[in-house]
C-alpha cells in the first residue's frame, strides 16, 4: 500500500524500486482507494449509480 499525492506514478515507483533491487518490477494490478475526501468503499456500483440519476431526473423541480 503507498499513500502518495497527486503527480506520483506508482508504476514508475514499481519499476525504480525493481532496478534498485536489480530484479525488474512491475505491477500486476492497480487500484486507487482514495481521491482526496473521497473513499472507494463509499463508491457506488453502476447499477446504483445508474438508479440514483434516474431518481434525480425523475425527480419534481421545485
Amino acid at each position: 500500500r503507498v499513500a502518495c499525492s497527486k503527480g506520483t506514478y506508482i508504476r514508475s515507483l514499481a519499476h525504480d524500486i525493481g532496478q534498485e533491487l536489480g530484479c525488474g518490477a512491475w505491477l500486476s494490478g492497480l487500484r486507487r482507494t482514495r481521491i482526496g475526501s473521497f473513499l472507494a468503499e463509499n463508491a457506488l456500483d453502476t447499477e446504483a449509480f445508474i438508479a440514483t440519476l434516474q431518481e434525480l431526473r425523475n425527480k419534481p423541480k421545485s
